[in-house]
């Protein structure tokens, strides 16, 4: 997510500088597309692990060897295309990564099969051994077997009760079949029989499960007796801050994101959470500061876009209507997604509004309209009959009023 973000953000700037010039003289550069080809290559290349030399003859670079095709005029002029559409350039990026990621996950899934069958063997000739039925059970987790991976980790347990690995193992399995507190049984259970095994990691798994389940406070003490193992590990700060904020605590969540951004500085969602803890307190000036850090780091991240325009037109007034025009703009890239969002399409409205183009509000709110419940649905309905009034006015008044729908605002 981090590289492929890092490309987008490279294309979509590209994609605004190259609005000011003609196709002709002045088209962009290849760097964005040239970087996200590189992205591509590491990603797909990369080593799972020390062991890992991918040794397969399956082409993993169809599509990084279509962007070296023709010459430099031809890639040019193909790059230029994708910008003047911008469906298109979604559907090479996302065809592409789909057909190679593919290509890796069958290869990788026929080899863990063909290792089950191997070890189906070996479990046979050797029903005692507990790292046999260990090895298993990590494959049958890995290919989505989960009730085999459970199977094998009771046998593991049965042959070496005095062995903690199984235990862990088949937590995670209940952790990846979303059966959290059974997850979370099964790590407190392992803690007792092997107090002097407890780590790091069996705490944050334990504070995962919790969290999942909607137990904040448990999940806020493993997060919490995790950061006493190891306080150098970033998301442990991060998801203890995300927990502390459902406790509606705070202050005590702003600690954690700065602390999380004081060991990853670039991290564009300790800033954005960080942002909605601080509109909690009411800390619109914090929000906002930490809003704009977060798109200087990650200039396509919808999330804080929209919430940055949200903030904006909750302080827009008459005296400054620039800050409606800007939050229309981060509105507008909140949007740019192909996928419809609620609270982007109502924020994106909202913004409209306010900059009174009400046709293109019109519109907005009539694809916003299928994806709301009940009452917010209600208060959008009562907006739209008043936009098509106005709209079918001859002259809009210039001192009309401009009502922002209920639960847009920060400040209601």
């Amino acid at each position: 997510d981090y590289w492929m973000n890092r490309g987008v953000s490279e294309v979509l700037q590209a994609q605004q500088a190259s609005k000011c010039f003609g196709p002709v003289n002045a088209r962009p550069s290849l760097k964005a597309l040239d970087q996200i080809e590189y992205m591509l290559v590491q990603i797909i290349n990369r080593p799972t692990d020390e062991s890992d030399t991918h040794p397969s003859d399956i082409d993993r670079f169809t599509y990084t060897r279509k962007m070296e095709q023709g010459d430099a005029d031809s890639r040019q002029g193909m790059v230029w295309q994708l910008f003047k559409n911008k469906s298109k350039i979604y559907d090479e990026l996302s065809t592409g990564l789909l057909r190679l990621l593919n290509e890796e996950a069958s290869y990788s899934d026929g080899l863990n099969k063909m290792n089950i069958a191997y070890l189906n063997g070996q479990c046979a000739r050797n029903s005692k051994a507990a790292e046999l039925y260990e090895e298993r059970a990590h494959l049958h987790l890995i290919c989505g077997a989960h009730q085999a991976a459970l199977n094998d980790y009771k046998t593991a347990i049965e042959c070496a009760p005095e062995k903690e690995s199984a235990f862990y193992g088949k937590a995670v399995v209940y952790k990846a079949m979303k059966d959290y507190h059974k997850a979370a049984q099964v790590l407190n259970v392992a803690m007792e029989q092997f107090p002097d095994s407890v780590s790091f990691g069996t705490y944050f798994l334990l504070g995962e499960c919790y969290q999942n389940a909607e137990e904040y406070a448990a999940a806020e003490e493993a997060f919490t007796k995790a950061i006493k193992q190891d306080e150098t590990v970033f998301c442990a700060w991060m998801t203890r801050g995300r927990v502390r904020a459902e406790l509606n605590q705070y202050a005590e969540a702003i600690q954690d994101f700065t602390q999380a951004l004081e060991l990853f500085p670039d991290s564009p969602d300790a800033l954005f959470d960080r942002a909605m803890a601080s509109v909690k307190l009411n800390d619109l000036d914090s929000a906002r500061t930490d809003l704009e850090q977060s798109i200087a780091k990650n200039a396509s991240y919808p999330d804080a876009h929209r919430e940055l325009a949200r903030l904006l037109l909750d302080t827009a007034d008459a005296s400054e209507p620039a800050l409606a025009k800007q939050a229309l703009q981060h509105a507008r890239i909140a949007n740019a997604s192909p996928v419809m969002q609620e609270e982007s399409l109502s924020v994106l409205a909202t913004a409209l509004i306010n900059v009174r183009n009400y046709p293109a509000a019109e519109r907005t709110i009539k694809k916003l309209l299928p994806l709301l419940t009940d009452d917010s649905k209600s208060d959008w309905s009562e907006e739209l009959s008043r936009i098509q009034a106005l709209t079918g006015r001859e002259e809009l008044s210039g001192q009309e009023a401009v009502a922002m729908p209920a639960n847009q605002g920060y400040q209601e």
